[in-house]
C-alpha cells in the first residue's frame, strides 16, 4: 500500500463541489440570512468570554493537612481477614478479594489464566451461562476474576502468586452481586464442555 499524493487535492475539489452545490441551491433570502447569522456568530465569537460563571479553585480551598481514610479491619468467623474502606462512591459499592494459590500444586498454576477466564462464563447454582451473564449485567458493573502476584516489600527476591476477584454495584444490589460470587465459589458449572 502506498499513499495516495493527491488525495487532499482531491478532498478539497471534493468540499468546493459540495459547497458550490449548497450556494446554489440557495435563495436570495436564504443567503442572505445565512450571511447575517455569520456575522451574528461572529460578533459573539469576539466578545470576551464570561468566566465569572466558571468553577475556580484558590488555594484557601485545600485543606491544609492530608485526610486519612479510615480503614476497619476485622476477621471473618473463619479467620479471614477482611478490610472495609468507607468511600464518597456515590452509592457505588467496589469488591475486591485476593486468594493465595500458595497451596495450588504447581503443574495446576499453568492453567490459572484459563480458569480466571472462564470462571464467571459457565453459568453457576441454578442459573446457566446465559442467566448468568444476563444477571451480572442486571445487578453489578461486571465479575472480574485476574491472575495477582505481589512481591514482598521487604524481600524483593520473594513474591506470592494468587487470583484477583473483583466487582462493583449499586448499595441495594450488594446481596444479588455477593449471591453470584457465593454461587460462583461454591457451584461452578464445569461439566458444560460444549460451551
Amino acid at each position: 500500500m502506498s499513499p495516495d499524493e493527491g488525495f487532499y487535492d482531491k478532498q478539497a475539489a471534493l468540499e468546493a463541489a459540495k459547497l458550490k452545490e449548497k450556494v446554489e441551491a440557495l435563495s436570495e433570502e436564504e443567503k442572505k440570512q445565512t450571511y447575517e447569522k455569520g456575522l451574528e456568530l461572529m460578533d459573539l465569537q469576539s466578545k470576551p468570554q464570561d468566566t465569572s460563571c466558571l468553577p475556580a479553585l484558590k488555594v484557601s480551598d485545600i485543606e491544609p493537612r492530608i485526610i486519612f481514610t479510615e480503614l476497619e479491619t476485622s476477621r471473618t468467623a473463619e479467620g479471614v481477614p477482611v478490610q472495609y474502606c468507607a468511600q464518597p462512591t456515590n452509592g457505588v459499592l467496589y469488591f475486591r478479594a485476593v486468594s493465595s494459590l500458595n497451596t495450588l500444586p504447581e503443574e495446576l498454576r499453568p492453567y490459572v489464566p484459563l480458569f480466571c477466564s472462564v470462571i464467571t462464563k459457565m453459568g453457576c447454582g441454578a442459573l446457566s451461562y446465559r442467566e448468568q451473564a444476563q444477571e451480572i449485567d442486571l445487578k453489578t458493573g461486571g465479575l472480574s476474576v485476574s491472575p495477582h502476584i505481589t512481591v514482598d516489600d521487604s524481600h524483593l527476591d520473594v513474591y506470592e502468586q494468587g487470583v484477583v476477584f473483583s466487582s462493583l454495584c449499586l448499595d441495594r444490589n450488594l446481596p444479588d452481586m455477593m449471591r453470584l460470587w457465593t454461587e460462583i465459589f461454591n457451584v461452578p458449572h464445569f461439566e458444560d464442555e460444549e460451551h
